[in-house]
């Protein structure tokens, strides 16, 4: 089973997203957006948890797509849990969304604390979009 969880590793470095949501109460998603929905049926296989949803078609012309998403707590955590030694790309953000997930689970977990991370998982995204921008630079010069 572990080459499954290091295959879907792979494709949620690459396609998945972690958010953590303030609407108005902290909640966390893990999401993988996809043409191929065979794929996207096999990581519900895989790990039995979330569901999976047909996106809203973005503009006429572009292809049918389909959302796998784990929302529920319990859910969220196992699945990072279980992939977390196999990521690289969004490693960081594994492991902020682990801190967060565990946080909800204490009596008295501030919503300062919560939303420090939430925000950390933002900037941290922003910072690796920038690092790749430039690093896609270096390489045409």
């Amino acid at each position: 089973m572990s080459n499954m969880y290091a295959w879907a590793a792979g494709l949620i470095d690459g396609e998945g997203y972690f958010r953590i949501i303030k609407d108005p109460c902290y909640s966390a998603r893990l999401s993988v957006k996809m043409c191929h929905k065979p794929t996207i049926t096999r990581l519900y296989e895989i790990f039995g948890v979330g569901n999976i949803k047909r996106a809203e078609v973005a503009r006429p012309g572009h292809a049918q797509s389909w959302i796998w998403t784990c929302s529920s707590r319990t859910d969220v955590i196992e699945v990072l849990r279980l992939i977390r030694p196999y990521l690289f790309t969004k490693a960081d953000e594994a492991d902020i969304m682990i801190e967060f997930m565990d946080s909800v689970v204490r009596l008295n977990s501030a919503i300062e604390e919560k939303e420090r991370l939430r925000v950390q998982l933002v900037n941290l995204k922003t910072r690796n979009r920038v690092r790749q921008d430039n690093s896609t630079e270096d390489n045409l010069q």
